[in-house]
């Protein structure tokens, strides 16, 4: 009797772990996952620009934001649609309107300010 006892003992701590494994990968699929959240910090790191006349850098917040620091000077600008890569510009803002709008595809960017326009921008 000792020997059924065992077993159902080893079967009962084997579903247990595998229930845990199954709910881990759950969480990490989901995003619940500690290590989800430094994984996307990673992804979201701050890309330096150099340009012609100057150099910017952009801090993706999110999918839809991002920071744009140039000359001391802090922008938060939000995606806006684009026929063709990414743009960014001040909230509320339509593109023909927008005084502060950034344009990405690729490595290459175009940075306005007013009526500044740095062009030839590379990341670095």
């Amino acid at each position: 009797m000792n020997v059924y006892k065992w077993q159902y003992w080893l079967v009962g701590s084997l579903l247990i772990a595998v229930s845990g494994c199954s709910q881990q990968t759950d969480d990490a699929l989901q995003g619940n996952h500690p290590n989800h959240q430094s994984h996307i910090n990673h992804l979201l790191e701050p890309i330096l620009y150099q340009c012609d006349s100057a150099e910017f850098v952009v801090t993706p917040l999110d999918d839809e934001q991002v920071l744009v620091l140039i000359d001391g000077t802090e922008h938060h600008l939000h995606r806006v649609p684009s026929a063709s890569g990414v743009k960014y510009t001040l909230e509320g803002q339509l593109e023909s309107d927008a005084e502060v709008a950034l344009f990405t595809k690729g490595k290459q960017a175009m940075l306005t300010i007013s009526s500044q326009t740095y062009k030839n921008c590379m990341a670095k």
